[in-house]
This record gives C-alpha cells, structure tokens and sequence, in this order.
C-alpha cells in the first residue's frame, strides 16, 4: 500500500482500471449490485476494526511486549497505532467508493486502493493527506517488522 501512496505522489499512471472492469463484471451477475456493496461494508468493518485495534493498542495484546526493551515497547506502540489508524484510513477509502459504486451502480466509480489513494491525492491538501497516510503506513511495515520478533505464537 505504502509503494502505491508512493508511487502515486511521484509520478503520473493510470488507475482503477482493473477494479473497474472486474466490478463491471460482478454488477453484471445476478445480485451483482449486492455483492459490490456487500464487499464495501466488510471492508468499512474491516476499517473500524483496524481503528480500534489502533486506538485501543489491541495490537499489544498479541506481542511479547514483557521482553520488549522500555524504548522499543514505546515505539512499537506509537508506531502500531499511527500504522493501524494509517490502515484504516485506506480500507474506509476502498469501502467508501466501492459503498458509492453500488448505490449509484456504476462500475466506474468502484476503485481499488490504488484509485482511492488517487481520489486522496487529488482532493484538497490532497499531498499532505497522502503524505501522511504513506507515512502512516511506512510506521505500520516498521511496526511488523518488529512484531515479527515479539509475536505470541
């Protein structure tokens, strides 16, 4: 995701094409619309749960935070949650347009992530905002790599 945000504040491209062929597709099945939005409403929970766990430092119940050093147990939650919150932001911005996509049934409005951290981008301080949810996820690939370490199994 992070490579995406990256990938999308340095340089032109295309997006969403993909995701909007393959909702075209889906809208073309029986109950297609449903599914579309249906996929949208998980992805909002998904969004909601990945918030929460951020918030409420959830994280840290699945790490061995007791052999963790003071100062890394101190960023690995600092950086669990501005990573998690960053997440969220992502999957509420996938929802969102795929929940849009549904409601009006127009394939072309379903994007991927690659599409609504474009929409992100465009909008207004839509660099700052992108900026800061690449940011946000570079904090969460941080805070894996230390999870990796510290994981209860």
């Amino acid at each position: 995701m992070c490579a995406v945000a990256i990938q999308i504040l340095t340089g032109p491209g295309t997006s969403g094409g993909n995701t909007q062929k393959t909702a075209s597709d889906v809208f073309g099945w029986p109950a297609g619309r449903w599914l579309i939005g249906a996929a949208g409403l998980v992805l909002a929970g998904v969004a909601v749960y990945q918030f929460i766990r951020g918030v409420r430092h959830k994280f840290l119940d699945d790490s061995k935070t007791e052999q963790m050093p003071r100062a890394v147990r101190t960023w690995f939650t600092i950086l669990g949650t501005i990573g998690h919150v960053a997440r969220a932001v992502v999957f509420a911005l996938v929802a969102a347009f795929l929940l849009k996509a549904a409601y009006d049934y127009k394939a072309n409005e379903a994007i991927g992530l690659d599409g609504a951290l474009a929409k992100l981008h465009n909008g207004a301080y839509g660099s700052w905002l992108l900026g800061a949810v690449a940011a946000g996820l570079i904090a969460f690939s941080c805070f894996s790599l230390v999870e990796a370490r510290y994981r209860r199994i």
